[in-house]
């Protein structure tokens, strides 16, 4: 039965709201946002003067709470025990023989991927068909955009690991560094693993498998102020941001050094390097030149000074 009355009839809503609560007495629930449509007042005011009433019928039921059937754990709703009670919990032993959920083959510890998600701490699926599982996902459209995605979000937040990684390449490319083989298994499918990224050469070669197994643990990595000043500056510049890669990777081979400086910059400008040009010789007077300006300016000195009489060769 709809209600009769308006809040034009009469300005007792209170009254309205009770002949409601007489009319809808059969109903189990109380559409609050309903009421205050047809009344044309607010849902809390609704709310409140139900409450007022004494009806109950308005509130929210609270969601039913599953637990365990061995134990009085609270479980999620689709769950049928919790962890300690549920099936597959039990130990994996090294060394050990589990059988694959996918290909149903029968296989040593050591070919299941660890997962913390897992109870026993390990995938129910083996390292092959984990791997077929990923390289038909990564042929479809929504793989590749994942994948993409993924790869620029990581070197965006790490930017040392793509240079360091494109610098093996150049050396593997150029025969300054010979690939070899895995050092734990000896696999000929082995790559570049860094353990200190502020030293890009200095790498050990493993295969994938030995990696995941014993990750060697890697130096925190502390970057060159002054490199990332540069890098910042001949972006913002030249709005490329592999000009800047390249121009320091020649000059650290050239000179031979690890890091670069500031006196190293003025050498690069006055000798003839293979690959830099006049455009990043004026790159760099420039960079040295607002950096003396910079350091000059706190001292009071604002006329322009010569590269020359600051750093001597």
């Amino acid at each position: 039965m709809e209600l009769q009355y308006t809040v034009e009839d009469t300005n007792d809503t209170k009254s309205l709201i009770e002949q409601y609560i007489k009319d809808h007495a059969h109903e189990s629930k109380i559409n609050t946002a309903q009421l205050g449509r047809l009344l044309n007042i607010s849902r809390q005011r609704v709310w409140t003067i139900l409450e007022t009433l004494g009806e109950t019928r308005h509130r929210r039921v609270p969601k039913a709470v599953k637990l365990c059937e061995k134990c009085p754990k609270e479980i999620s709703r689709n769950a049928t025990f919790c962890r300690s009670h549920s099936k597959g919990t039990e130990t994996r032993i090294p060394g050990k023989y589990y059988t694959c959920r996918i290909c149903k083959e029968v296989k040593i510890l050591e070919e299941f991927a660890q997962n913390n998600q897992y109870a026993s701490g390990y995938e129910t699926r083996c390292l092959s068909c984990r791997a077929k599982w990923q390289r038909d996902y990564h042929k479809t459209d929504s793989g590749k955009t994942n994948h993409a995605q993924a790869g620029k979000t990581l070197m965006s937040k790490h930017p040392e690991r793509q240079r360091a990684y494109y610098q093996v390449y150049k050396a593997v490319k150029d025969g300054t560094l010979i690939k070899q083989p895995c050092l734990s298994c000896g696999s000929k499918n082995s790559k570049a693993v860094h353990t200190d990224y502020n030293r890009p050469l200095d790498v050990i070669w493993m295969c994938a498998l030995c990696r995941n197994r014993n990750t060697p643990k890697v130096s925190p990595y502390v970057p060159n102020p002054l490199e990332e000043q540069l890098r910042k500056f001949i972006s913002d510049s030249t709005g490329f941001n592999r000009w800047h890669s390249k121009w320091i990777r020649l000059v650290k081979k050239h000179y031979e050094v690890a890091t670069i400086n500031e006196q190293v910059l003025q050498n690069s400008i006055r000798d003839n390097i293979v690959g830099l040009g006049k455009t990043y010789k004026d790159l760099i007077e420039k960079f040295l030149q607002n950096r003396i300006d910079e350091k000059f300016s706190l001292i009071g000195i604002s006329k322009p000074i010569d590269l020359d009489q600051v750093y001597q060769v």
